[in-house]
């Protein structure tokens, strides 16, 4: 590595300008790259015919720019020595961001790390050379620029940015210059996860179903479905059962919820407390039924819904039970689950993960 120097701690403003600049490039490397896997799908040709197609594309950019071919640690290096000029680092940043798109959405065995890097340190000389236009006698020149260009687009893509400001630490070995990096960093991973919420790996695996938000104990709960903790005894009634005969149910199951249904729908459920709502004015209550004290529009789970939704369902509830449909469709109620059941799996997940981070299981 060449020695980098930070000439004036005034240039720190411009890093966080760098760290902004670098969170658009790495959304995009981001969005590209899954823009190309979608595209990919769509294709009308059979999925073994992605890498043929995949291949003249790359070989086509490649004739022209052979940069863009392999991990581009030699442009890389390039970029930090300050052997390339702005015209060439665009068209380079432009030709190996639609190459590593095409790479990874036909196929090809190829990551994010090594284009990255490549991206940063290219957007990242790019600015160093403008901004030293206005401000030259400020300026620590491209180089420093391109180094701290590499972290700030890295970080983001990867979700890792303590880890890649201790990496540059160890590339440059100055205090300042990991300064200015870290600066560039923490702007650009605030700035990807308020827009995008997520790094490039998040995102690859919350396509395909796996989401690692909340930890180990709240991907118990995703992997676990409402038929799992359902109970099948629960207790319907119709929508012109009488007051009088609810109150006798609720005497044989005190403190149960009744599901209220009309031809096989729910259109409501009743709690003790609509029950005594209804007997505070007794003049009236002779002729209330069940449709009359329900609460109305209720929510409801779905048989094949995972256990982390139910949860969310659950809180709002303020009764221990909700219904079960078979679908959102027909509404036809199929079983119940409860509040305490469902937190009782949170609370195993919990002491599950506990067990296995202190080598207990």
């Amino acid at each position: 590595m060449p020695p980098f120097t930070v000439g004036s701690f005034r240039e720190f403003p411009a890093d966080v300008l760098l760290g902004f600049l670098a969170a658009r490039v790495a959304m995009l490397f981001m969005a590209t790259s899954v823009l190309a896997q979608d595209t990919a799908k769509r294709l009308p040709v059979p999925a073994w015919l992605h890498p043929t197609f995949g291949g003249l594309v790359v070989g086509t950019i490649a004739v022209f720019y052979p940069q863009v071919l392999g991990v581009g640690y030699e442009t890389t290096d390039s970029l930090l020595q300050g052997n390339l000029t702005m015209v060439p680092m665009v068209t380079l940043f432009v030709a190996k961001l639609i190459a590593t798109a095409v790479t990874l959405c036909s196929g090809f065995g190829g990551g994010v790390f090594s284009p990255s890097l490549f991206l940063g340190a290219a957007v990242g000389a790019t600015f160093g050379t403008i901004a030293a236009i206005p401000f030259p006698e400020l300026a620590s020149g491209p180089t420093l620029y391109a180094i701290i260009g590499m972290a700030a687009v890295a970080a983001p893509v990867l979700g890792a940015p303590m880890s890649t400001i201790l990496i540059l630490f160890e590339l440059t070995g100055d205090f300042t210059v990991t300064a200015a990096a870290m600066i560039a960093v923490v702007v650009a991973s605030i700035t990807t996860r308020q827009f995008i919420g997520k790094s490039f790996f998040e995102w690859q695996l919350e396509r395909t179903g796996i989401s690692l938000s909340g930890g180990p104990a709240r991907a118990q709960l995703r992997r676990q479905r409402v038929r799992d903790v359902a109970r099948h005894e629960f207790h319907t009634v119709s929508g012109s059962t009488s007051i009088d005969a609810i109150r006798g149910l609720m005497k044989l199951e005190p403190g149960r919820t009744f599901f209220v249904t009309e031809e096989g729908s729910l259109i409501g459920v009743i709690a003790f407390s609509d029950l005594v709502q209804a007997a505070l004015d007794p003049a009236s209550a002779a002729d209330l039924t069940a449709r009359d004290i329900a609460s109305p529009n209720p929510l409801f789970l779905v048989m094949n819904e995972n256990l982390e939704n139910a949860l969310k369902v659950l809180e709002r509830v303020p009764e221990d039970d909700v219904p079960v449909v078979r679908d959102p469709q027909t509404l036809e109620v199929v079983c119940l689950v409860r509040h305490h059941d469902v937190l009782t799996v949170f609370n195993q997940a919990l002491l599950d993960v506990q067990a296995e981070e202190h080598n207990e299981r």
